[in-house]
């Protein structure tokens, strides 16, 4: 607990600090006497004596470099709980920004400053700690415990009509159900965040329109809704939004555009438009260029040319300590996918090992369950169907543990391939009845 000072004990302790009688403080309009007394809490401090005191110290106090202010001196209680709550709340966050932070340390000063935030009933420093808490269990992977800070922040700021942080926890909402592969519930939420800013105009609402509808294109990209895509994105270029992000978003917009016509086979649009994202190539940001170069090698292995794509995909893994590492997984995956046309199955293995650990680090699940499919597409090619059999009831697993349904009928197919290399054909059958509709019964 916070021990906090009333501006009597506030003046005596910031006096003898420096060494300092009551006569230090006094001048021609204050007596050692009226100090003695506020010191002794006998008498109230006002605004114009506390300008007087804040003077007097900071005769000394400015030698090593401090400025005492009348307003620090006269501040309740509950305001110098507010202020330290909003210095730590600055300081963690700061901390957290940088990287590299004991967990258990962050945690111990979460459960520090909710102490002091629930002795004085502060729920709206309350929600600003519970966002950057969430965030902090975002950025460790931790999504039920993030989504757990945001549903409760969004609860608090619908009752008190903050329509700029319901936004900003809709987005973060919609977030992690991205990340859990429930991407349904992250298009409502992401369309949740644009309406909110269309109808209740928060300042800033531009910002929130344009992550929302990045956010919405890249979920119809996973949905392979590519027509969605489109449209979402000449929706993105109708917003106008003067801010310096408002380019590094829109050149992941274009990259994202030449994506999709590149997989709906229209290669050389594709490749129009990553020239033109090239053609600036000094002005990207590094996580743009990472994609560009990831994208560039899925265009040509689209293309089963191997040895180009390869080019491409090292030129991104030369970029990858510089980017969130979500994206290095999928680079194992398109490495792996390079060698395998090469049938260079050793160095598939290796890649898919090191791409699983860090999909698994990092609790990307869609990459958990790619890498497990492309361990299973590797172990048939092999005829190594016991080990392809121990991949797939893993991946059944992760689906039902996380409620994950569209990868489904890749799921069934993969079990009748092993299961007819394995010599079980009721159990084929059994894969076959899931994925067909049969006609004669209900």
């Amino acid at each position: 607990m916070v021990k906090r000072l009333g501006p009597g004990e506030k003046i005596r302790r910031l006096r003898l600090a420096m060494g300092l009688t009551q006569d230090d403080l006094t001048n021609d309009e204050l007596s050692k006497s009226i100090v003695s007394m506020i010191e002794s809490n006998k008498r109230n401090l006002t605004w114009n004596t506390a300008r007087i005191i804040a003077d007097c110290l900071n005769v000394y106090y400015e030698g090593i470099g401090k400025k005492i202010t009348a307003e620090y001196l006269m501040e309740t209680e509950e305001e110098e709980a507010k202020r330290i709550i909003k210095e730590d709340l600055d300081h963690l966050q700061k901390a957290i920004n940088n990287g590299n932070v004991d967990e258990q340390l962050v945690e111990n000063t979460f459960e520090k400053i909710i102490g002091l935030i629930n002795e004085w009933g502060l729920q709206k420093e309350k929600a600003e700690l519970q966002i950057i808490r969430g965030d902090f269990y975002y950025r460790g992977y931790r999504y039920n415990e993030a989504l757990k800070e945001y549903l409760d922040v969004l609860d608090y700021s619908l009752q008190t009509q903050d329509h700029s942080t319901v936004g900003r926890m809709y987005s973060s909402i919609g977030n992690v159900y991205q990340m859990q592969m429930a991407i349904d519930s992250a298009l409502v939420h992401y369309l949740k965040a644009y309406d909110t800013a269309r109808v209740h105009q928060p300042e800033d609402k531009e910002k929130r329109k344009a992550f929302s509808v990045y956010n919405q294109i890249l979920c119809y990209r996973k949905l392979k809704r590519y027509d969605l895509a489109l449209s979402h994105i000449s929706m993105f270029n109708d917003l106008e939004w003067n801010d310096p992000q408002y380019k590094t978003l829109a050149d992941k917009i274009l990259l994202l555009e030449g994506n999709t016509y590149r997989d709906i086979n229209n290669f050389d649009k594709a490749l129009k438009i990553y020239g033109k994202i090239l053609n600036d190539e000094k002005k990207l940001d590094k996580e743009t260029l990472f994609l560009l170069f990831d994208n560039f090698g899925e265009l040509y292995l689209q293309k089963r040319e191997p040895k180009e794509a390869l080019l491409y995909i090292k030129k991104a893994v030369s970029l990858k300590h510089d980017v969130n590492v979500n994206y290095v997984p999928g680079l194992y995956l398109k490495e792996a996918k390079c060698y395998n046309l090469l049938e260079e199955y050793d160095v598939v293995s290796s890649l898919l090992e090191n791409g699983l650990r860090l999909a698994e680090k990092v609790a990307k699940q869609e990459f958990i369950i790619e890498m497990h499919f492309s361990f299973v597409d590797l172990y048939v090619r092999t005829h190594d169907f016991d080990t392809a059999l121990v991949h797939l009831e893993t991946i059944e697993k992760l689906m039902a543990d996380k409620d994950i349904n569209i990868y489904k009928y890749d799921l069934y197919s993969f079990y009748c391939d092993v299961y007819l290399g394995l010599g079980e054909k009721e159990k084929v059958s059994k894969y076959l009845s899931k994925i067909r509709k049969n006609y004669l019964t209900n």
